[in-house]
């Protein structure tokens, strides 16, 4: 990935997926950063600048309906528009390896909402401003947009095993990937689930994720890429 081909556009990029946000920046992409905790927008906002785009930060739990229109207003607030929605927020509440009747109804509910609901909401945000250009009339003819949702490898076996809560959390990401899919691609909105894994190179998961944002191709499937990164606490 060479060039500025996402010269001009906006970017949001939720839970404080720093490496997505660079290689993003690096492609011209003006950027919104979010996380719940400060320092970690403020580290990433650095790197996101020193590529020569601006950028902004939003600390906010997009796990909350409140979080996620502040993260989405924050593209619109600062430049009008919104071309690229990369949700990446997520992980367990409680510990990694877990077996069912072990599992509270604090670590279901933690872990569903911060690896499930999160996308949802910031997805259920950004939508109409995708599909309508409402924000940018000048724009609306054009309607187009990216979504990229983090999975994991942990939505199947033989992952899956290691945490109920998490697995069944990942699999709605891709599920509810699909069916937005299938509703936004007559608006051009390309929609896709990256799940990485625990094993490879991590960088691909940043490569992936954001050559699904290069896609004009409005699909229905998740890619399924292995890397190195594996579900962390909450």
């Amino acid at each position: 990935m060479t060039g500025h081909w996402l010269a001009g556009q906006v970017a949001v990029v939720t839970g404080s997926g720093g490496a997505i946000a660079m290689r993003l920046a690096a492609a011209g992409a003006r950027i919104v950063l979010n996380d719940r905790i400060p320092e970690c927008t403020d580290v990433h906002r650095a790197a996101v600048e020193a590529h020569g785009v601006p950028a902004v930060s939003v600390t906010a739990s997009t796990s909350r309906p409140l979080g996620a229109r502040a993260v989405i207003a924050a593209a619109l607030g600062t430049w009008g528009w919104l071309d690229i929605l990369v949700n990446t927020v997520g992980g367990i509440k409680g510990p990694v390896r877990v077996p069912v009747w072990d599992i509270t109804d604090e670590q279901w509910d933690g872990t569903v909402a911060v690896s499930l609901t999160a996308t949802f909401l910031c997805t259920r945000e950004a939508a109409p401003v995708l599909c309508t250009r409402e924000a940018a009339p000048v724009m609306i003819a054009q309607r187009s947009g990216k979504i990229v949702n983090i999975a994991s490898t942990s939505w199947a076996p033989p992952d899956s095993a290691l945490h109920p809560h998490y697995a069944a959390a990942k699999a709605g990401v891709v599920a509810f990937s699909r069916a937005v899919a299938l509703q936004l691609a007559r608006y051009n909105v390309n929609v896709n689930a990256v799940a990485p894994g625990e094993r490879g190179a991590a960088p691909a998961s940043c490569s992936t994720a954001a050559t699904s944002a290069r896609r004009g191709r409005p699909s229905a499937g998740s890619t399924i890429r292995r890397t190195s990164r594996a579900p962390s606490r909450i």
